[in-house]
């Protein structure tokens, strides 16, 4: 059944979730010395907030809560990452972490008539 569980997600899927659930482990182990399975959502909220706060990316926050709720479901335990506080501190971090959207100028049809010329394609069917 085990193999089953693995081939429900990609190889690089669960080797991503591998690698944040380890950390998590590693992390709640010496903080605390509390078992990572089920986890309690308070001491997981407090490690999101410190991800967050060491200005991790948006997607290490989301991988990270995507670990825990994997790993939490294959073990039949309910996830912390279903508790209200904790999805808050989530999406504050996914907010926080977010890189700014830089919104570019569309391009606009005399741009590109002027590219054509510019480069000068033969085959162009454009009416310039």
């Amino acid at each position: 059944m085990s193999k089953l569980l693995a081939s429900s997600k990609a190889p690089s899927t669960c080797s991503k979730y591998t690698l944040y659930w380890n950390r998590w482990v590693t992390w709640v182990t010496e903080f605390n010395g509390s078992s990572p399975l089920p986890a309690d959502s308070a001491t997981f909220a407090i490690y999101l907030s410190r991800l967050i706060c060491q200005s991790e990316s948006k997607s290490i926050i989301e991988a990270t809560m995507a670990s825990v709720s994997y790993f939490h479901a294959t073990a039949g335990l309910p996830s912390p990452t279903l508790d209200p506080f904790v999805k808050a501190i989530g999406e504050g971090g996914r907010r926080v972490c977010a890189k700014p959207v830089c919104k570019k100028e569309p391009i606009v049809r005399d741009n590109v008539v002027s590219f054509a010329k510019v480069l000068e394609y033969p085959n162009c069917s454009w009416q310039i």
